[in-house]
């Protein structure tokens, strides 16, 4: 095999992927990433002690690509309980995995959250998701609330469940995702479960870079355009190679290649407070199905990973399902989600919390209607340039990393 000079433009958990595929197969690899670390938008940062990921990311542990890229016991991952705490507006319950918690899952129904149909349903619903495509999303084509409704289940629980779940998922609550994508991720949750790493999610990109062995990482390097495989900088550096990975965000690749179809984002606000007893916290997903105020969905981190807390105190991140508009600030959307919570979880359990940090955060990940799915950016751009991200597999951190493995593979491949 002959040794070769790649460039990977952008150093997310795409990038870091495609340069870990390509180091381990004795190429020489340069990133350019633009931002000053590496990870692109799974991060972690500490606050008055805390950690608080970028946004409420989560990590499903039956994902494939991770167990070619990351080392799992290392993560110490911690895992969510198997279902939700559901609010109808009057009253809540949960909603359990039916084949992991069914007396949960039955809670749901004897509180009349569930329809006792519905709960039937779903249980050949959970069943069929295992006969799935097991490493990546099947062919698209219709959305994920058709899918719901071929299944039979009624648009009361779709309404109450299913778009307070996988608007959480998404950030999208019309549930017009493709249903390739929410069938893979039901795959996923029979499969495994929801974790965090205790150190927060920003561990799993710095462990991707630690083990992209042998590349060099250049951080706070912009690439103003492409002039073939020639990377040219904001400085005016020229960086030559013998075939090129563009890993940036879809906004990235669309200004290094104008013409590219135009993507669409979801966005989303999420909300953290510190909390003075965290023995006051529930155990399970929270979610709103009521529909009604800024919140739909969070989570108390420490009940899951202790190690997010600090000093004794508790962590709750609240967010909402998109960006709210008819809010004048951040803050003000973090107190509605606030008194939602507090409606929820009862008062003694809200009292004493106070608000850390509000992140608005715009491009989230990228819509996956099926019109979207249908006019991603092809595989390839050039003579030996290739494409990865999340924009161009699932939008997920699976998604970014098989998109990275992939395009390095079709690289390499193309010198045979």
């Amino acid at each position: 095999m002959t040794a070769r000079n790649f460039t990977i433009l952008g150093g997310g958990i795409a990038g870091l992927a495609a340069a870990r595929t390509l180091c381990d197969a004795g190429h020489a690899v340069t990133v350019l990433e633009a931002a000053p670390r590496a990870g692109g938008r799974v991060a972690s940062e500490r606050v008055d002690g805390f950690t608080l990921d970028r946004g409420f990311q989560i990590y499903l542990s039956a994902y494939p690509e991770g167990r070619r890229f990351l080392d799992l016991k290392a993560l110490d991952l911690k895992a969510f309980m198997p279902g939700a705490l559901v609010w109808n507006g009057a009253r809540a319950a949960t909603i359990a995995h039916p084949l992991r918690e069914p007396l949960a899952a039955l809670s749901g129904v004897v509180h009349g959250i569930v329809p006792p149909a519905d709960a039937l349903r779903m249980l050949p619903f959970a069943r069929a998701a295992l006969r799935g495509p097991s490493d990546a999303p099947g062919a698209p084509g219709t959305s994920a609330l058709e899918r719901l409704r071929a299944a039979g289940i009624s648009a009361r629980t779709i309404d109450l469940f299913f778009r307070s779940f996988f608007g959480g998922v998404f950030f999208d609550r019309s549930l017009e995702t493709d249903a390739s994508r929410l069938d893979f991720l039901l795959r996923m949750f029979a499969e495994g479960f929801a974790c965090v790493p205790s150190r927060g999610m920003g561990e799993i990109a710095a462990q991707m870079e630690r083990n992209a062995r042998g590349a060099r990482i250049r951080t706070g390097a912009r690439v103003e355009r492409l002039e073939g495989r020639t990377a040219v900088l904001a400085s005016g550096e020229r960086v030559e190679s013998d075939g090129v990975v563009i890993a940036t965000d879809a906004d990235g690749l669309r200004a290094l290649v104008p013409g590219l179809p135009a993507i669409h984002w979801c966005g989303t606000l999420s909300a953290w407070f510190a909390t003075p007893d965290p023995a006051e916290l529930p155990s399970w997903l929270v979610l709103n199905g009521s529909g009604r105020g800024a919140f739909n969905h969070g989570a108390a981190m420490t009940s899951v990973a202790p190690s997010y807390g600090a000093a004794g105190q508790g962590l709750f991140v609240a967010n909402t399902a998109f960006l709210p508009r008819d809010f004048h600030t951040s803050a003000d959307v973090a107190e509605d989600m606030r008194r939602t919570l507090a409606q929820i979880l009862g008062a003694r359990a809200t009292s004493g919390w106070r608000l850390l940090a509000v992140q608005r955060i715009e491009r989230a990940i990228p819509r996956q209607w099926t019109d979207d799915v249908a006019v991603r950016a092809p595989h390839e751009l050039g003579e030996r340039v290739f494409v990865a991200g999340d924009h161009v597999e699932d939008a997920s951190i699976n998604g970014a990393m098989r998109s990275g493995r992939l395009a390095a593979e079709r690289l390499m491949a193309s010198f045979a």
